[in-house]
């Protein structure tokens, strides 16, 4: 994320207790919270997937979007930072719970592919 006067690191602080989520900014002098938005994970307890989040132009603006899972794995959704908050724009309702990381696909349409603890594999799009 970024605006006209600075760059963000986004991280999820506590993703096995609540899920917050946190954009932070250096200062000059050291990394400062800028807004935080809770529920939210990128991977589960002893999972060795940690790469259920990606930086990704789901709205077709000049910005990105985080596309990440919420803390109970059963939706993706496409967060944005507008007017200094955090906002969910869209959510993906899934059958089954995120079991593995997050692939991006550039074929036409660019998509998503996620698979899901019930052995399923979703693909998005937009």
């Amino acid at each position: 994320f970024s605006d006209s006067q600075k760059k963000y690191i986004a991280i999820v602080k506590t993703p096995h207790i609540n899920g917050v989520l946190e954009l932070l900014y250096w200062n000059g002098e050291s990394l400062e919270s800028e807004v935080s938005l809770n529920n939210i994970s990128t991977h589960q307890i002893g999972s060795s997937n940690l790469n259920m989040a990606l930086l990704i132009n789901m709205d077709g603006s000049s910005e990105s979007e985080l596309l990440i899972p919420t803390f109970d794995f059963r939706n993706l959704v496409v967060i944005k930072y507008m007017g200094n908050e955090l906002q969910v724009i869209k959510r993906f309702k899934l059958p089954g719970r995120i079991a593995t990381n997050l692939y991006f696909d550039n074929d036409n349409p660019a998509s998503v592919w996620i698979g899901l603890s019930n052995g399923s594999i979703v693909r998005i799009f937009e």
